[in-house]
């Protein structure tokens, strides 16, 4: 019997579970990619210039390397410290359906939904995909659902809220904007982990990156807000909206919104799947700006909204929650735009203040 035979025998009933969970987990992850191989030999990805680029350059700080490895929710994943890695070209798919633009962002077919997917693609798939997208957003989350609510149960340590009333503005900018960064960390490798994404070049995955990256940091938001008392997690604790608020006019505008976000989206009540896709639409989206290789993040986008109606249909008659996250999306762009704003304004005035690398590359104007 060999020694890992052994140890897995020796294993807890709980953590044998866990284990097979895992090897059941990359044994499904696998099998989709390989599908998405087999569907994928009508466009072939082309490596960006900025392959090109010297390795040791800072241009982009995004991200993190696959070559270190860290923990989330108890699994061992890549890590990313910028995305200067090497992406080799590898077969894609192209959409094959007529689509439309529908409110600001989010395009479907335009043919109803039926029960039977087209494409050629069968139920069983979307369902690997749809899964794939939940584990890599539920595994990426700061805290996982059972320690959201139990934090919920706890009121804030006093001293805290205390250090909290009496930072300055500057340490309060500085304090979230380190909160932030170690989100949108765990935000890029979710990315890394969606189906495709890796195969984009790099230039389109940092362009898509920092698009998204705030807008899906609000999409968790929702997921930390408790409606009853009106708080949120900040850090290791819910706190009260209200320590959130700012003297200055505009940063109390992009709070106003951000919240106002949170509060419409908690209403429509999504299930951690739909969370999860609406998530990846957001991420994949066509529409950004600077994009080079449009069919093939066309293609992953058309595959996930697909997913995300057949998901929503689950539950709903009609269109009515689609719609409602149609608007949604055309108001986190409004936010994000309102964010970048607001916080250049107060670089500009504290350009003494160092914020961290990541932070700097994702929200930067366009020069």
């Amino acid at each position: 019997m060999s020694r890992d035979a052994v140890k897995f025998g020796r294993m807890s009933k709980k953590q044998r579970e866990r284990v097979e969970d895992e090897v059941r987990w990359h044994k499904e992850h696998r099998a989709l990619m390989n599908q998405y191989e087999q569907m994928s030999q009508s466009h072939v990805a082309q490596p960006s210039s900025s392959q090109d680029l010297d390795p040791n350059s800072n241009k982009f700080l995004l991200g993190a390397t696959i070559r270190r490895r860290r923990h989330l929710n108890g699994y061992q994943y890549p890590s990313t410290q910028d995305l200067n890695y090497s992406i080799k070209p590898e077969p894609s798919y192209m959409p094959t359906t007529t689509t439309t633009t529908v409110g600001y962002d989010m395009r479907i077919k335009t043919e109803v939904h039926s029960a039977q997917p087209d494409n050629g693609i069968q139920i069983l798939e979307i369902e690997h995909l749809s899964k794939t997208i939940l584990d890599a957003y539920q595994r990426t989350a700061l805290y996982t659902l059972d320690q959201v609510e139990e934090l919920r149960n706890h009121s804030p340590d006093p001293n805290q809220l205390i250090t909290y009333k009496t930072m300055s503005h500057e340490q309060w900018w500085m304090d979230a904007a380190a909160r932030l960064t170690a989100v949108i960390q765990n935000i890029i490798e979710f990315a890394k982990m969606l189906p495709g994404f890796m195969k984009l070049s790099q230039d389109d995955q940092i362009m898509l990156l920092k698009a998204a990256s705030f807008e899906i940091t609000l999409i968790r938001t929702v997921q930390n807000y408790d409606s009853i008392t009106n708080r949120v997690l900040y850090g290791d604790s819910f706190m009260p909206v209200e320590l959130f608020y700012s003297d200055d006019p505009a940063e109390m505008d992009l709070i106003n919104s951000v919240f106002i976000f949170v509060k419409e989206l908690y209403v429509v009540q999504l299930t951690d799947m739909e969370t999860a896709l609406f998530a990846a639409t957001i991420l994949l989206s066509p529409t950004r700006d600077g994009l080079q290789d449009l069919g093939m993040i066309e293609g992953l986008y058309e595959r996930v909204v697909g997913a995300l109606k057949d998901e929503l249909y689950k539950r709903h008659s009609n269109d009515d929650t689609l719609t409602k996250l149609m608007h949604l999306t055309a108001e986190l762009r409004a936010i994000s735009s309102k964010h970048v704003q607001v916080l250049s304004k107060f670089r500009m005035m504290h350009q003494h203040l160092e914020f961290p690398a990541l932070h700097k590359e994702l929200f930067s104007l366009p020069e």
